[in-house]
């Protein structure tokens, strides 16, 4: 989940900072998230579980991005425990390159 948060802090600028510290997960950072996320999901998906982004938060004062990751694994466990999702995040550090 770590790729997913790296992923959504390469896209985050200020502009994104100063709007909110929840993405909409349709913006650019969201989108990239998702990609970085399904790249990583191939041992899921080869069982029709897909990972999904959940949520986005920034946090400026620290200058970091973290992103949520869920995914519904009861394909593993139907009869025993219905209704199995593990959530994960990841955290990356947004840096801004000046010239």
């Amino acid at each position: 989940m770590d790729a997913a948060a790296l992923a959504a802090a390469s896209d985050s600028t200020s502009r994104y900072l100063k709007r909110a510290e929840i993405y909409n997960l349709s913006a650019i950072p969201g989108v990239n998230a998702q990609a970085f996320a399904s790249m990583n999901n191939n041992f899921l998906a080869n069982y029709g579980i897909h990972a999904i982004v959940t949520g986005i938060s920034v946090n400026a004062g620290a200058d970091t991005v973290r992103v949520q990751v869920s995914a519904d694994l009861d394909r593993f466990f139907p009869s025993v425990v219905p209704n199995v999702v593990v959530t994960e995040s990841g955290e990356a550090n947004i840096r801004a390159f000046t010239h």
